[in-house]
């Protein structure tokens, strides 16, 4: 704390000297509009895709060299959330940052927590007030009258996105004073399997929606415009997900290795089994060495071909990681590397919305599921009868769809 402490000093001279903060506009017309702050580049893409021309969008997390786990706040990042009306964050333990800068803000912003969107939560929206095709299919889903003030008031926003002891685990007097308790919200006891969330493009529909009703609480002439841009991320999201149910079709049952939990989400609503050997993916996860017991099994895994697709993380790479692609590569499996974050360019610049990025994602797994053979036996026989292919990359930017090492750029 003696760290955030600090930072809040150093803020109150930023205050004084600096321009809006990094991703968002300045000038007077910048002070009219909702002051937005996402953990990271996918959620704030989000917000600006939802927000439009009414919200300025600061990411705190936009580089696939930047791990939100083990994140140390800026500066720059305090003074940001000290101007946020909205903050969107990942939760689950993800980025427990946010919470830290909160609270040593001293702020009470209206908060979406994303991991309560998901399917799994202990709170689920499906049915009350969350579901996509209920909440925002319809310029008219979320205009002011039907988005009750009382509701999504700064202190009880949402019984279902942040219930005081659901949620956020914050408590009712701290978060009444704008305190929030950073023990407690980075324990983050959310009841879900996978905080990865946004692999869900149903989630993300989800908090589109949420987003686009909160957005009309503290900006109410621009409700139809959240509503209406809400309405166009969900149906761009459900052309993703009728992707991924045509590959479900096609491939249910089919055995998928997660080196790491990353992309879980994805592989679950394409209905592929998870074949990896307990701990292995929690381990590389938490930066722990595999056991030498569960690597042997990883590996008689992907040697016996009983997966037909594997999953790494184009961020993280350790020892073991290696050691499975390798593997994969001479049993010519395909190898999907995934990121956390939306690639960016050389110029730093985004390279695709959130929805293009998924779609990109979505497709470059449904063309690793159609290379090789329908079974995982029969993909092992083909490896082991027929050379291993030349290795091509699947890069950050989500090109490479090809058998082979894929690391990050």
């Amino acid at each position: 704390m003696a760290a955030l402490a600090a930072l809040a000093a150093i803020m109150l001279v930023l205050t004084g000297c600096a321009g809006a903060p990094e991703g968002g506009a300045s000038g007077e017309g910048s002070a009219k509009r909702v002051q937005i702050v996402a953990s990271t580049n996918v959620y704030g893409q989000i917000a600006e895709q939802i927000g439009g021309d009414r919200v300025d969008v600061t990411s705190i997390i936009s580089s696939g060299s930047q791990d939100p786990h083990s994140y140390e706040a800026t500066a720059r990042d305090q003074l940001a959330i000290s101007r946020a009306q909205l903050v969107i964050e990942n939760g689950g333990g993800f980025d427990a940052f946010i919470a830290r800068l909160i609270a040593a803000a001293g702020t009470d912003p209206v908060i979406i927590t994303a991991v309560n969107f998901a399917e799994d939560a202990p709170d689920s929206h499906e049915g009350d007030g969350h579901e996509a095709d209920a909440d925002v299919h319809g310029a008219d889903a979320h205009d002011a009258d039907a988005h009750d003030g009382d509701v999504h008031d700064a202190h009880a926003h949402d019984a279902h996105a942040h219930d005081a002891d659901d949620a956020h685990a914050h408590d009712a007097d701290g978060h009444d004073t704008g305190t929030h308790d950073a023990d407690a919200h980075d324990e983050a006891a959310h009841d879900h399997d996978n905080e990865h969330v946004w692999f869900d493009p149903a989630a993300m529909s989800r908090l589109g929606a949420q987003l686009a009703a909160d957005l009309a609480t503290l900006d109410p002439e621009g409700a139809g415009e959240f509503a209406r841009n809400a309405a166009d991320f969900a149906l761009e999201l459900e052309a993703v997900q009728g992707e991924i149910a045509r590959i479900g079709a096609e491939h249910a049952g089919e055995g998928v290795f997660l080196s790491e939990p990353l992309a879980a989400a994805l592989a679950a609503e394409t209905g592929l089994v998870d074949v990896t050997p307990e701990g292995f993916a929690a381990a590389v996860e938490a930066g722990r060495d595999v056991s030498p017991s569960v690597l042997l099994a990883s590996l008689r895994v992907i040697e016996g071909g009983e997966a037909r697709v594997v999953f790494v993380n184009a961020q993280t790479a350790g020892a073991e990681t290696k050691r499975i692609m390798d593997a994969a590569t001479a049993a010519n499996i395909p190898i999907l590397a995934f990121t956390e974050t939306i690639p960016e360019g050389s110029a730093g610049v985004r390279t695709a919305s959130y929805p293009e990025w998924m779609a990109d994602n979505v497709a470059r797994l449904a063309a690793a599921l159609a290379e090789g053979t329908s079974t995982p036996a029969a993909a092992a026989a083909t490896a082991a009868s027929e050379p291993t292919a030349e290795p091509t990359a699947a890069s950050e930017t989500g090109t490479g769809t090809g058998t082979g090492t894929a690391v990050a750029a």
